[in-house]
């Protein structure tokens, strides 16, 4: 809630007189009240009362705000009359002075002019109890709206900001909670990638985005620019808490993302164990080799394949030489790779009638492909 400084004063009506000392010399005290031209409902106000106090031999002050209306905090031994009525009896402050007290708007209070009321008197004789007749009345207005937003982005370059040419992503599904975790409100982000809450009341609030399928998160709170970042968590699509007060319009809170490449399988990769032999029969109980070829075709290029990346069989045996072979394994006038792994490495086992053999090209694009095998001795 935000407090705006605020003047009013008070006036006790003439509960008691209470002289302060012998009379002065003759002057014209006074009792003034300043208030503001306006304010909103659910703000916190200071009233201040200026005092001329030459002259004066009482104090009896009473203020008085409109109803519903709730005063706190009188100053300089001043007290509360009820919940809208503050009061000072016998001040010890001679001459021009001042003092306040704090008036809470209802947050309900529906816009118009309220009107206080107050009276003072500061002499024993004539002219005794008078009104309070500086600024009377102030203007409830309503507050600004209040709302937060922004965009939802395609990050391109998945840098975590947002660059020219840039697109906006539609129906993106994005959440309000407050700080306590309970929802709000939701939306999806339009045409354009844009979103926004509106209507609220001043409070702490965070956002939270869901990504598309095949989208990530881009990286959060990249560069200087808290306008064109991404704000979101890479992990939970959430925002970090903001706090939102009257009138305040907060169009910084971006999402991007940027869409995964998924891994690509060469279909039907071809591949034939032991080249040159049918049924690809195994002996289980050897300590050699087998060699395996991965062959070229007219959608797959051999020897793109890092062979380092190469496995075999159900426990992913690695390859047993340093390099691989190349060579024309099936005669079609394209060169093919070569790799061998130890037959006790593979894992394959009893009942086993193919075997796979998975990788990865040198751009990280992974390959897999299986042939049948014939076991011989297997337990």
């Amino acid at each position: 809630m935000k407090t705006k400084n605020i003047i009013i004063i008070c006036f006790a009506m003439a509960l008691a007189l209470m002289t302060i000392g012998t009379a002065v010399a003759a002057g014209d005290p006074n009792v003034c009240r300043e208030l503001p031209a306006s304010a909103n409902p659910g703000d916190k106000i200071t009233v201040i009362l200026d005092l001329t106090l030459v002259g004066a031999d009482k104090t009896v002050i009473e203020d008085n705000v409109p109803a519903g209306w709730v005063v706190s905090n009188p100053s300089d031994g001043g007290f509360i009359v009820g919940t809208d009525t503050v009061a000072w009896i016998d001040l010890d402050a001679p001459g021009d002075n001042q003092i306040t007290y704090d008036v809470t708007i209802p947050g309900d209070a529906a816009p118009g002019t309220y009107t206080f009321g107050g009276q003072f008197d500061l002499a024993v004789a004539a002219p005794g109890v008078q009104p309070i007749d500086c600024d009377t009345q102030m203007d409830i207005v309503a507050a600004p709206a209040i709302y937060i937003g922004d965009l939802v982005w395609e990050d391109l370059n998945g840098n975590g900001i947002q660059d020219a040419g840039e697109p906006g992503i539609a129906g993106v599904t994005v959440s309000l909670y407050d700080c306590d975790g309970n929802l709000l409100d939701t939306t999806t982000t339009n045409a354009t990638g844009m979103y926004q809450f509106t209507g609220l009341a001043p409070g702490d609030y965070y956002v939270e985005f869901v990504a598309l399928v095949e989208y990530m998160f881009s990286p959060q709170d990249q560069g200087n620019d808290d306008a064109i970042d991404s704000d979101a968590d890479p992990t939970t699509g959430q925002t970090g808490c903001t706090n939102l007060e009257s009138g305040e319009n907060d169009l910084t809170w971006d999402a991007g993302m940027y869409m995964i490449v998924p891994d690509m399988i060469v279909p039907e990769l071809d591949i034939d164990i032991k080249p040159g032999s049918f049924p690809n029969s195994i002996n289980m109980k050897s300590n050699g080799v087998i060699a395996v070829a991965i062959l070229t075709s007219a959608d797959f290029d051999a020897l793109t394949v890092d062979e380092s990346t190469v496995r075999f069989g159900p426990d992913e045996a690695e390859q047993c030489k340093r390099r691989a072979a190349i060579e024309d394994v099936d005669g079609d006038g394209d060169l093919d790779l070569v790799v061998h792994f130890r037959v006790k490495e593979t894992g394959l086992a009893l009942g086993d009638t193919e075997a796979t053999l998975t990788g990865e090209t040198y751009d990280g694009v992974s390959i897999e492909g299986t042939d049948s095998v014939r076991l011989l001795h297997a337990d």
